[in-house]
């Protein structure tokens, strides 16, 4: 979705602020997701490691459903059939991501 954010989540944990070793994007918690600037510009995300992306580390093909049933890639641009792991074509915003991530965990979600 051109203008915002896609971001892996991945399934690793680090008990320091740093990346842990191993991340791949064999190891996602969630299909990738579109997100604004928001949560970083409020101070809910931090920002602990930046490294170059290395074609290895993208997805082949990237897939989000639209709610017309279409199955688009990262620019919008539509594909015949879902690839795996499949997102929602939309801007998610930081408590919808905390929602996918504590459903995907299993953990109750934050109250609103």
């Amino acid at each position: 979705m051109p203008g915002s954010y896609l971001v892996y989540i991945y399934d690793a944990v680090s008990g320091a602020k740093s990346a842990p070793a191993g991340l791949s994007r064999d190891r996602l918690l969630i299909p990738p997701t579109f997100i604004n600037r928001l949560p970083w510009t409020k101070g809910y995300f931090e920002t602990i490691d930046h490294q170059a992306i290395r074609p290895d580390d993208l997805l082949r093909q990237h897939c989000f459903r639209r709610w017309t049933g279409d199955y688009l890639d990262e620019e919008g641009n539509k594909l015949p059939a879902p690839v795996e792991p499949c997102g929602e074509w939309g801007l998610t915003n930081y408590m919808m991501l905390a929602d996918l991530v504590s459903d995907a965990i299993g953990i109750p979600r934050a109250p609103e």
